[in-house]
């Protein structure tokens, strides 16, 4: 995706451990910044949707809003 490579995106990497290995994969940055570059405008909704969470970890939950129990939703 955007021609990036590992080595272009590694240093800000995050990082989980599975069986004492650490695994690394592309931050939430990378990830946004590949699905705002890219042609279909279902990476852009994508990246719509990351950012937002990234604001509010909870903004797509299932809450209640006014005593009514609905989804939040995304003004786009």
């Amino acid at each position: 995706m955007s021609g990036r490579r590992y080595e272009d995106v590694v240093g800000d990497a995050e990082i989980f451990t599975l069986n004492g290995l650490e695994v690394r994969y592309a931050s939430n940055d990378a990830l946004i910044a590949w699905k705002e570059k890219s042609v279909r405008d279902k990476d852009h909704i994508d990246a719509l949707a990351l950012r937002r969470l990234q604001e509010n970890p909870r903004a797509f939950d299932w809450g209640v809003s006014d005593g009514i129990v609905c989804p939040l939703t995304v003004a786009v």
